[in-house]
C-alpha cells in the first residue's frame, strides 16, 4: 500500500520539477534577453558554417539592419571582398582548432554604405554530445575609438616628425632624475643619439653633485608638481627649457618630462641685433640725432638717441609712447603744415622731409629737421615710419645771420655798382670826347698838310729845275707822308670799299677841295675826277640823291 502510494506520487514530482525548470529557464531567458537588449554590444550566434542563427536587436544601432535581415548570412557577406578575405584568413584556422578568440578587429559595411570598425570576440558552442556546433559571441563598435587612436597616432607621428626635424630635445626622467627616454634633432648638436643617456642620472650627465645647481633645482620643482622654465647653456649651445611633472593614469607623479628648443641661432641673431642696435644708437648719438619709430596703425611714437641735445629731455623722460606729447610740442603755427605733409606722404609712400619748430624743455621753441622713410608690408602699404630729428636752431641762426650779412653786402655792392656805373658813364663821356678831339686833331693835321703844304710842294717840284732842290722837296714830301701815314690809315679803314685813287679824292673832297683843285693837285684830267666822284657816290649809296658828298664823308 505504501509502495503504491509512492508510485502515485512520482508523476506529480516530475511535473513539479519540470515546472520549476521551465520557470527557471524562462527567468533565465528573460534575464538573458534583458541583458542582450540593454548591452551596447551586438550578440550573435553562428553555426559551424559561420552562418548567423541568432542576432540581437543591437545590430540596428550598429549596422542599421533588422536582425531578420542578417539571419542566414555570414559575417563575410557584410564586408568588402578584400576585408572578407583578410578576416577569413585569420578566422578559418581558429574555427579549425575550435578555439575561443578575442578582440578580432574587422571592418564591416553599414547598411547605408559607410564603414564600421568592429571588435569581435567569441567562444565555440559544443553540444551535449561534445560536437562543435558553431560560435557564440559579441561585436563591439570601436569606430570612434579607432578614429581617436588614428588621430592620436597621427598627432604622435607629427610630433615625432617635428621633434626629428626641429632643433629640439624631448626627454623623460624618473623621480630620481634618471633619464628614461630622450629623442629629437637637437641631440645632434650635443653629439648624442636618441636614448643614449637613458639610465644616466641628471647629475652624471651634467657632471655635478651640487644639489643647488639651477638645472637640478628645476627638476626637483617639477617632481613636486611645479613647472620650471629656464635658459640653459651647454656645450656651446643655448636651449630654452621647459620641465614639468610626468604623471601616470592615476595622476601620480612618476618622474619629469622636459622639452628644450635649441635657440643658439636666435641668441646669436639677438646678440648681432643688439650689437647692431648699439652701433646704430652710438652713431645716432655721435651725430647728435634723435631717432623715432612711428607705428602708423596704432599711432604710437617712440623716441631714442640724442633727445637731450635735440629737445632738452633725456631719453628716460621720453620713454614709451609719446605721440600725444610730441604733437603738443610742435609749434601751433607749424603743426598743421607738418601733420598735413605726414598724411600726404603716408598715402604716396614718399620720404617725409619737413622743417618745423618744437618746444624745448626750457620753454623756448627750436627749429628741427625731420627726415623719415616708410616701411612697407607685402601689399606695399606703409605701416611704420622710421626717421631722425636734428636740432638746427644754431644752424638756422647762423643762416639768418649769414643771410643778413649777405643782404647788407648785396645792398652795398648795388650802391657801389651804381656809383661806379655813374663814374664809368662820366669816364666814357670824357674818353669819347677825348677820342673825338684826337680824331679832330688828326683830321686837322692831315687836312692842313694835304691842303696847305703838299700842294705847294708839288708846285715847287713842277716849277723847279734844280735837281738838289727837287731832292730836298722829295725828302720833305716823304717825311710828311710818314707823319700823316697813321692818320691816313684810320681814314682808309673807313673807305675799304674805295680804290686808292678814290680814297685820295675822298680825302680831298672831305677837305673841301673843288674838282679843279683836285685835278691840279693829283695832276689828272677833269673828267677823271668827275668819274671817281661818281663811283664814290655809288659805293656810298647816294648816287642820284641830293645828299651832299662832303657831309656824308665827314659823317663817316
Amino acid at each position: 500500500m505504501k509502495n503504491k502510494d509512492k508510485t502515485k506520487e512520482k508523476p506529480s514530482d516530475e511535473f513539479a520539477k519540470k515546472t520549476l525548470l521551465e520557470e527557471a529557464f524562462k527567468e533565465s531567458e528573460e534575464k538573458f534577453r534583458g541583458l542582450v537588449e540593454t548591452t551596447s554590444d551586438w550578440i550573435w550566434e553562428v553555426d559551424e558554417n559561420a552562418v548567423y542563427t541568432y542576432i540581437s536587436p543591437k545590430i540596428r544601432d550598429i549596422l542599421g539592419y533588422e536582425p531578420e535581415e542578417v539571419i542566414g548570412k555570414t559575417p563575410f557577406d557584410l564586408m568588402s571582398p578584400n576585408e572578407a578575405k583578410r578576416v577569413a584568413d585569420i578566422f578559418n584556422p581558429i574555427v579549425t582548432s575550435q578555439k575561443s578568440f578575442k578582440e578580432l578587429e574587422n571592418t564591416t559595411l553599414h547598411k547605408d554604405g559607410h564603414l564600421v570598425v568592429l571588435e569581435t570576440s567569441g567562444v565555440p558552442i559544443i553540444n551535449i554530445n561534445g560536437n562543435f556546433c558553431g560560435y557564440r559571441g559579441i561585436d563591439r563598435d570601436i569606430t570612434e575609438r579607432k578614429k581617436a587612436e588614428e588621430a592620436l597616432q597621427a598627432s604622435e607621428e607629427r610630433l615625432r616628425m617635428t621633434i626629428s626635424q626641429v632643433p629640439a630635445i624631448l626627454w623623460t626622467t624618473d623621480t630620481e632624475l634618471k633619464f628614461t627616454a630622450s629623442t629629437g634633432a637637437g641631440l645632434d648638436a650635443l653629439g648624442l643619439k636618441a636614448d643614449q643617456v637613458v639610465g644616466m642620472t641628471l647629475f652624471e650627465y651634467l657632471q655635478t653633485d651640487d644639489p643647488e645647481n639651477f638645472a637640478i633645482k628645476a627638476y626637483r620643482q617639477a617632481v613636486k608638481g611645479n613647472i620650471a622654465n629656464y635658459e640653459f647653456e651647454w656645450k656651446g649651445r643655448f636651449f630654452d627649457c621647459h620641465v614639468k611633472s610626468l604623471k601616470n593614469k592615476d595622476g601620480s607623479i612618476i618622474g619629469t618630462i622636459g622639452f628644450a628648443l635649441d635657440i643658439t641661432d636666435r641668441k646669436k641673431a639677438e646678440e648681432a641685433l643688439k650689437e647692431s642696435e648699439d652701433k646704430f644708437r652710438n652713431a645716432i648719438n655721435m651725430a647728435g640725432l634723435m631717432a623715432y619709430d612711428y607705428h602708423i596703425g596704432s599711432g604710437e611714437l617712440f623716441l631714442f638717441g640724442s633727445t637731450k641735445k635735440t629737445i632738452g629731455y633725456t631719453e628716460k623722460e621720453m620713454v614709451g609712447n609719446v605721440a600725444d606729447i610730441w604733437e603738443k610740442m610742435v609749434h601751433p603755427d607749424d603743426r598743421k603744415r607738418a601733420y598735413d605733409l605726414l598724411d600726404k606722404v603716408m598715402e604716396t609712400g614718399e620720404r617725409y622731409d619737413s622743417e618745423y619748430r618744437v618746444k624745448h624743455k626750457d620753454g623756448s621753441y627750436v627749429f628741427v629737421e625731420d627726415h623719415g622713410a616708410f616701411v612697407f608690408d607685402e601689399n606695399r602699404k606703409p605701416y611704420r615710419l622710421l626717421g631722425t630729428v636734428i636740432n638746427i636752431n644754431e644752424k638756422r641762426t647762423a643762416e639768418e645771420e649769414l643771410q643778413k650779412a649777405h643782404d647788407e653786402l648785396e645792398l652795398h655792392v648795388k650802391e657801389r655798382t651804381l656809383e661806379l656805373q655813374e663814374k664809368n658813364i662820366a669816364l666814357k663821356v670824357l674818353l669819347k670826347q677825348r677820342e673825338e678831339d684826337k680824331n679832330d686833331l688828326e683830321q686837322n693835321i692831315l687836312s692842313n698838310i694835304k691842303s696847305l703844304i703838299q700842294p705847294y710842294i708839288m708846285k715847287l717840284k713842277r716849277n723847279n729845275s734844280n735837281i738838289e732842290d727837287v731832292a730836298y722837296l722829295n725828302i720833305i714830301e716823304s717825311n710828311l707822308e710818314d707823319i700823316i701815314s697813321p692818320f691816313s690809315q684810320k681814314l682808309s679803314s673807313k673807305y675799304m670799299m674805295f680804290t686808292s685813287k678814290e680814297i685820295e679824292i675822298a680825302n680831298l673832297i672831305k677837305e673841301g677841295k673843288k674838282d679843279k683843285e683836285i685835278m691840279e693837285i693829283m695832276n689828272i684830267a677833269f673828267d677823271t675826277v668827275k668819274g671817281h666822284r661818281k663811283n664814290i657816290r655809288k659805293k656810298l649809296g647816294i648816287h642820284g640823291k641830293g645828299t651832299n658828298l662832303r657831309n656824308k664823308l665827314l659823317s663817316m
